[in-house]
């Protein structure tokens, strides 16, 4: 079995990078894997203290067959310090197992992702693999894993040949919002990821997560992701580029076991469930108050129609 690379892009959050690098060093696999940190170098003054601990920290990273360490003396940004990683992994190996610097993992999660990455490479229903597992889909399935239109970033595997699938255009995301059918197709499964596309195609910004669950609803493909999660985020604390504030993430719970089990696995048992599963998604992120979510339903729907009124010259 192959074993793939893990690569962290950080600047500044220094607790939570060590918190995730301590994590990934007590997995099993851990002495086989390559750690790959791009650190990026402070936009402004209030970075250079948690920088500085950063740097001197990854001195002397220990646990791993191999430490590979990116400086640099200019700040490139989230999304060039992300990609260099990419493109010096995807020099050596087929596939990456890509984290931000806020994630805590579970002792198996590396052995999870290796075996789903060599595993599942040829199978084209399978866009990527995750390491996170909503709460709203445990107990879904008996089943080990599951297939989830929804993708998840914290703890993401992904091979070199699906890697530039995914559509990144804007206009490609503009076509879907702007579709009665393909709008309607989303927000059916997942009506507040109907929301975040809306919010993102109005600020102009990319969202990895939102891009790449959208594009698996419309396209009908999925992340691969243990029932159970293997992640756990501690970055909704306000430190992050995209966060809010939501202390439930850091205290969900998560797997402790040191090895994944893969005997008795059987993809298509897991195939069969994914009707079943994905039905979770549709109350995902909505009040749990019925009443509430209705009217957040609703609320949905209103945006939507802003939007294609504000775009009337979209087909």
């Amino acid at each position: 079995m192959t074993i793939f690379p893990v690569i962290i892009p950080t600047l500044c959050r220094y607790e939570h990078f060590k918190r995730c690098v301590d994590s990934l060093s007590m997995c099993t696999l851990a002495e086989q894997t390559e750690l790959v940190v791009g650190v990026d170098y402070p936009a402004s003054s209030e970075h250079v203290n948690g920088y500085n601990k950063i740097v001197e920290y990854t001195k002397d990273i220990k646990g791993f067959k191999k430490v590979t360490i990116f400086t640099t003396d200019v700040n490139l940004g989230p999304g060039k310090n992300l990609q260099r990683l990419y493109d010096y992994a995807y020099k050596f190996y087929d596939a990456v197992i890509f984290t931000e610097d806020d994630n805590e993992f579970s002792p198996c999660f590396l052995e999870f992702m290796n075996y789903s990455l060599n595993n599942f490479k040829d199978d084209e229903s399978i866009m990527s693999i995750g390491g996170y597992t909503s709460e709203a889909y445990y107990g879904a399935t008996t089943e080990k894993m599951i297939l989830t239109y929804d993708t998840s970033a914290w703890g993401y595997g992904s091979w070199k040949n699906k890697f530039n699938f995914v559509g990144t255009e804007i206009d490609y995301y503009q076509s879907i919002v702007t579709s009665l059918n393909k709008s309607f197709r989303i927000f059916k499964t997942y009506p507040l990821l109907l929301s975040m596309l809306i919010n993102m195609l109005t600020k102009g910004d990319r969202w990895g997560d939102t891009m790449y669950s959208s594009y698996n609803i419309i396209n009908r493909l999925y992340q691969l992701r243990p029932s159970v999660s293997m992640a756990r985020n501690w970055g909704q604390d306000g430190s992050g580029l995209h966060s809010g504030v939501d202390s439930s993430y850091a205290n969900q719970v998560i797997q402790d076991i040191d090895y994944f089990d893969v005997s008795n696995i059987s993809i298509e048992r897991v195939k069969s469930e994914t009707k079943k599963v994905n039905k979770c998604s549709f109350w995902m992120g909505l009040p749990r108050n019925r009443v509430h979510a209705c009217l957040s339903l609703l609320y949905i729907i209103y945006k939507w129609f802003h939007y294609r009124i504000s775009n009337s010259n979209c087909k």
